[in-house]
């Protein structure tokens, strides 16, 4: 299927490409029209037109704000990271459309930098059947557990795990296509599949990895093309997936590679979340290779010296990985028996390397492989608002000590 990929992402390919996915969208949204009876008599030429559905428009949103403050003589630092609103209007009974606009760090003025104003999703979904639902537009992708789930009363921790920061880039959308749905023959099964954008391996470090090669729906060339896809089982207390994403990255630079696919960056894990009883436990293992890594390094991140030596700038690496686990405990029914409002204690171990293994001849940076243990306390006095505290510990592969961190924040989502 790869070799296939490869052929079908040559440039001279493109049109084609495009035609026949703009064909599929088109014929996929007849299939409903074709599959509805007419409302008239068999036979008859008239029939009587549908009354238009009620249309209806629904607003919601979120946000924090968090406090942080580092172990040491570093001064501490106050920020609202992130302020949302969620529109969604309801066109029929089968046409919905979904966004999200996102300010990050309070404001967006001339050149300041932080400020960030950014559309993070929107939409349209038609619905087809259970089964069926086809969604066009800015797509967050179907990846791990927070990149979808992210409002702040969804997670523990007064920021998102490192994970999700830095292995999965949350919050994670691009430009294209997609389709979801359950499969009604197995209880609890789901599933969401998308063509979009791919990536562009020029914005690569080996720091945070292929973060900053999000295009993100930013008028984006079509030089690279990406599936992405989760399988999902949720039942009782439980919910786990399993995903995969494959996406070019060299963005039409033939120094890397050419087509659609090319320096493919592949990215898969496993996740799952399971509550029994006021016990909470989470987890997820994430692996990604990027090829043509050593050509990306060359390219971008080296300069050459009159000897012909080449000196790399922080470097990415050839794979990346990273996981972590967490468990909280609802100890409010302790404190007050029938409360509705919830007080979680937690704990949370990460691991992540952007560096976990290289191009031939470079050299790993060891304060890329590294470990954060957050323990803290979440208070909930609805299910959509929260406090919280925590304290991070830091270490990487270096014998370099890292100062700790203290935060406590606030968020909610309505």
């Amino acid at each position: 299927m790869i070799n296939n990929f490869k052929r079908l992402s040559h440039p001279r390919h493109r049109t084609t490409q495009l035609f026949l996915f703009g064909f599929m969208l088109i014929a996929l949204s007849a299939g409903k029209l074709i599959a509805q009876p007419g409302e008239g008599k068999p036979g008859t030429p008239e029939t009587k037109a549908a009354e238009p559905a009620e249309q209806s428009t629904s607003i919601g949103g979120y946000g924090e704000a968090v406090y942080v403050e580092p172990e040491g003589p570093a001064k501490g630092s106050i920020d609202i990271p992130r302020f949302v609103l969620f529109l969604e209007h309801t066109f029929s009974d089968d046409i919905t459309f979904f966004s999200e606009v996102e300010v990050e760090h309070v404001r967006v003025e001339g050149a300041l930098e932080g400020g960030e104003l950014e559309i993070e999703q929107a939409y349209l979904q038609y619905h087809l059947s259970d089964r069926l639902n086809i969604r066009a537009g800015l797509l967050v992708l179907p990846i791990g557990i927070i990149n979808e789930y992210h409002e702040p009363p969804t997670f523990n921790g007064t920021r998102r795990p490192m994970v999700d920061q830095v292995v999965i880039p949350t919050t994670w959308r691009e430009l294209g296509v997609g389709v979801a749905g359950r499969i009604p023959e197995v209880e609890g099964l789901q599933y969401r599949l998308c063509l979009t954008s791919g990536l562009n391996a020029a914005e690569f470090n080996g720091t945070i990895g292929i973060s900053e090669g999000r295009l993100e729906g930013a008028n984006p060339a079509m030089q690279s093309l990406a599936l992405s896809g989760r399988l999902e089982y949720v039942t009782g207390g439980l919910r786990a997936g399993g995903w995969l994403y494959y996406g070019g990255s060299s963005y039409g630079d033939e120094r890397i590679a050419d087509g659609l696919f090319g320096a493919p960056v592949t990215m898969y894990g496993l996740d799952a979340q399971y509550s029994i009883g006021d016990l909470n436990l989470r987890g997820i293992i994430v692996g990604t290779t990027i090829g043509e890594a050593g050509r990306i390094d060359d390219t971008y991140r080296s300069t050459m010296d009159s000897t012909g030596n080449r000196t790399y700038n922080d470097p990415i690496g050839s794979a990346v990985g990273g996981g972590y686990i967490e468990a909280s405990y609802n100890i409010a029914q302790l404190l007050s028996h029938g409360t509705t409002q919830q007080l979680l204690p937690f704990v949370r171990y990460e691991r992540l390397n952007t560096n976990e293994s290289m191009p031939d001849g470079i050299q790993a940076d060891k304060a890329n492989d590294r470990t954060y243990v957050v323990a803290g306390l979440t208070y909930k006095p609805t299910y959509n608002t929260v406090v919280k505290l925590d304290w991070t510990m830091m270490h990487n592969a270096t014998d370099a000590k890292l100062p700790g961190e203290f935060a406590v924040g606030v968020g909610y989502n309505f």
